[in-house]
């Protein structure tokens, strides 16, 4: 997977899945009901989008962000045995996500 390719898939992940008005006034999608998303998807998307802040501060390198990146698409599948606590689950995305990244960006993504 190219760098490139990495960095696209993350940020096509961040802010949901549907199309949005350009002018973020469209009135319908406000008062649309939205499905609230699961627990997983809403803390993989808070850790998607701390990455993305963190490259474009300066604090971490295009490499690193690649690197980050990739790690992150691995471990947006659900987990497979469910947690017994919210806690329990931001964990185990931590462990997903740095199990996965080199020592030269470790921590950054959680």
């Amino acid at each position: 997977m190219s760098d490139q390719a990495a960095r696209s898939n993350v940020l096509s992940f961040i802010g949901g899945k549907g199309p949005r008005s350009a002018s973020g006034n469209d009135l319908d999608d406000w008062s649309a009901a939205r499905p609230v998303p699961d627990p997983w998807t809403a803390l993989w998307s808070v850790a998607a989008a701390h990455v993305v802040e963190l490259s474009s501060a300066g604090v971490i390198d295009d490499a690193g962000f690649s690197a980050v990146a990739r790690s992150l698409l691995s471990a947006r599948t659900d987990p497979t045995v469910e947690p017994e606590s919210s806690r329990a689950l931001v964990r185990q995305l931590d462990e997903r996500i740095e199990s996965q990244i080199p020592a030269s960006v470790s921590g950054a993504a959680t």
